[in-house]
């Protein structure tokens, strides 16, 4: 027996435990892929639902997938376990298709039968819909996601997927865009203008020390995050994500500065904070006169221990950000190795995937320098009474 997938049946393994005798590239004529069957369950919920793939019928058209040929004593057992993984509203049809080598067979296909069928709409809306829905199984974003990766891992181009997974990724992007906009607005209204040591506090200068260190970082966040955003706007994508990567240092060494005072205040001891403070303040790696800087990738590895993942996506964009192949060949060549040429320019290859790296970190970068801008403010009162108490102890002393 022949079984035709055109889903996820080509790439999950299903097939191993059945015995399948072989698996080739086949094609379905007078059929195309569509979404036009609702999850209500695995990838949406009737409030969201998310639309998932089936067949339709369509002259002129056709659909590759993968074709599977089990033994015969395995039928049964196939059919169960495709009526149970599909559903019930997924009956199996015998239709014709044409494997690879060209010989005619007969398949088995699952085309979905039941009340859950989508009315006709525009890409956009339908990719409206898959930003929103989420089910057991995850989001309906991840589902198409992993559509249109399956698809182009087998060599399978289809329209009908990629045009819908870069509609998606449009749609995440400009949300994400108009979301960073509103925080760098907020950032560069409330940029600090004068700091007075004295009335922070008249005995210690460490809580001043902190917060010029804060201040300074609040400005830098500002001018790269808004310079960032502006070349990612524009699909200036190299130096977007290298000014992105630059951000990202910046919010880890904001969050390295909140852990210090913390554990201060969790040690009540200011202890050597000083001595890191002026590293913060005055590091230098090419002036012998000043102290060492600290390494950024020790702010980087602090904020990972929160923020699983963070040392990775700072790796991503480093890739970027250096001259790397994801840096070069990837943003301004496009190759045709079949013909031995390549075409040069910015962009080539498509931008969605580069400028969602940039923007995604983008827009997590300043989320959390702006959660840990805020907390610094809400310690140091705290931290104020500590460093005068440490200063009262240490006169009293002498």
């Amino acid at each position: 027996m022949w079984i035709f997938g055109y889903g996820s049946l080509m790439g999950d393994g299903w097939e191993e435990k059945f015995r399948c005798i072989r698996k080739s590239i086949a094609t379905l004529q007078g059929y195309r892929r569509a979404f036009n069957k609702v999850s209500t369950k695995n990838w949406g919920t009737q409030r969201h639902p998310g639309p998932t793939l089936n067949l339709e019928k369509a002259e002129g058209c056709a659909c590759r997938g993968i074709a599977f040929e089990f033994p015969d004593d395995q039928s049964g057992d196939v059919r169960k376990y495709l009526s149970a993984r599909e559903g019930k509203d997924f009956p199996l049809e015998i239709l014709p298709i044409r494997l690879e080598d060209e010989t005619n067979v007969l398949a088995e296909v699952p085309v979905y039968r039941g009340k859950n069928l989508m009315s006709s709409m525009t890409t956009q809306a339908r990719a409206a819909m898959v930003r929103t829905a989420a089910g057991a199984n995850g989001s309906c974003t991840d589902y198409v996601k992993r559509t249109a990766e399956l698809l182009a891992k087998l060599g399978i181009e289809d329209p009908v997927v990629s045009e819908l997974w870069e509609s998606v990724q449009i749609d995440f992007i400009q949300s994400l865009m108009s979301e960073i906009r509103e925080r760098l607005d907020l950032l560069e209204s409330n940029l600090p203008q004068h700091a007075d040591g004295f009335a922070i506090s008249p005995h210690s200068k460490l809580p001043f020390k902190i917060l010029l260190y804060r201040e300074v970082l609040a400005w830098r966040m500002a001018e790269l995050s808004s310079c960032a955003f502006e070349n990612l706007r524009k699909e200036k994508l190299s130096s977007g994500v290298t000014l992105v990567r630059a951000a990202v240092e910046t919010s880890a060494a904001l969050w390295y500065l909140l852990t210090k005072v913390e554990s201060a205040l969790d040690a009540n001891s200011t202890g050597e904070i000083d001595d890191y403070m002026m590293k913060l303040l005055m590091g230098s790696k090419t002036d012998q006169t000043l102290p060492q800087p600290i390494n950024v990738l020790t702010f980087v590895d602090r904020a990972n221990k929160e923020v699983e993942g963070f040392r990775h996506q700072y790796d991503v964009l480093s890739e970027f950000a250096h001259p790397n192949w994801a840096g070069t060949s990837l943003l301004y060549s496009k190759s045709d190795p079949k013909n031995l040429c390549t075409d040069f320019g910015a962009n080539l290859r498509g931008e969605l995937s580069t400028k969602q790296v940039g923007v995604v970190n983008l827009s997590v970068g300043l989320m959390i320098f702006e959660r840990n801008y805020n907390l610094v403010s809400d310690l140091m009162p705290s931290f104020v009474e500590l460093c005068e108490r440490t200063v009262k102890t240490v006169n009293d002393n002498c």
